[in-house]
Parts: structure tokens; C-alpha cells; sequence
């Protein structure tokens, strides 16, 4: 039993993504903003622009989603402003706590590196890999672990 329920965990991870905290779709977008520490003008704006309907702040993630034939990961991906690179963030040694939860877009902004390279290096690698899949989700798909991907990412920060 409990393999089984991991097993459909493990399945709604890869096709939803991992929440940034538990049981966040069934958050309203007020809320949410305020864990995520996002403006919620801001988002609203942005989702909108990005032609999701929505009423108002105290709809939750899930029903936003199910309105638009999309996921609460991806509603959350368009809610958040683009990280732009910091001048000398350099790839690093090791990964950082938490990497694994990371969007491979979001890693690839944070540091410079041009995504449809990185996806190059991956696939050269063998590693079959989507801009907007967390790293743990990419090795999970290649039955790698984590740092695997991690390393992968690094050839090419390297190459860039």
C-alpha cells in the first residue's frame, strides 16, 4: 500500500510538478502570493497578460487551473517575475540546498546559461530534459539522481 501511494505521488509529481509547500493548489492567490512572496497585483497582472482567466484573488490555484486546462505549476511559472542573471553569478561547485526542486529554466536564468544549450549538453549526455521541468523530475525521467543532472548542467556552464 504504501508503495503503491508513492507510486501515485512519485506520477503527480512528474505530471503537476512538486509544490513549493504542501497542499499549495488548494491555496487562493492571496495567500499563495503572500507564502511565495510574490506581488499579488503583479501576478494577477502577469497571468492575465498571459491570457489565463481569472476573477479574482480569492480563487484558488486548483480552480485557476482547471478554468484554463493548465497546471498550478504553471500558473505559478507565469505568476513569478523573470530572474534575470546576476552579474558574476557563477555556476557552483555544488549544488545548493533545495536544487532539485529548482525549474531547469529558472536554474539556466539565474546563471547565464542559454537554455537550448544546456538542453544540447543534456541531450549528449543522454539525459532527456524540459525547460520547465525541475531538476529532480529530469532525473527521476533518466533514472539518475539529482546531482547527476547537476553535473550535466555544469558541462555546460562550462562550455557557455
Amino acid at each position: 500500500v504504501l508503495t503503491f501511494s508513492e507510486s501515485i505521488k512519485s506520477e503527480a509529481a512528474r505530471n503537476y510538478g512538486e509544490p513549493p509547500y504542501g497542499r499549495a493548489e488548494l491555496s487562493n492567490l492571496k495567500t499563495f502570493s503572500v507564502k511565495m512572496d510574490l506581488n499579488l497585483a503583479e501576478s494577477l497582472a502577469r497571468l492575465r497578460k498571459a491570457g489565463i482567466q481569472v476573477e479574482d484573488e480569492q480563487q484558488t490555484l486548483l480552480d485557476i487551473a482547471k478554468v484554463n486546462d493548465t497546471s498550478p505549476q504553471q500558473l505559478y511559472l507565469r505568476m513569478k517575475p523573470e530572474e534575470k542573471p546576476v552579474e558574476g553569478d557563477v555556476f557552483p561547485e555544488a549544488p545548493e540546498t533545495g536544487f532539485g526542486k529548482r525549474i531547469l529554466s529558472d536554474v539556466c536564468r539565474q546563471y547565464g546559461l542559454n537554455v537550448p544549450a544546456v538542453l544540447k549538453v543534456l541531450a549528449n549526455e543522454g539525459i532527456t530534459a524540459a525547460p520547465d521541468a525541475t531538476i529532480k523530475q529530469i532525473a527521476e525521467q533518466n533514472d539518475l539522481a539529482p546531482q547527476d543532472v547537476f553535473a550535466a548542467i555544469g558541462k555546460a556552464a562550462g562550455e557557455n
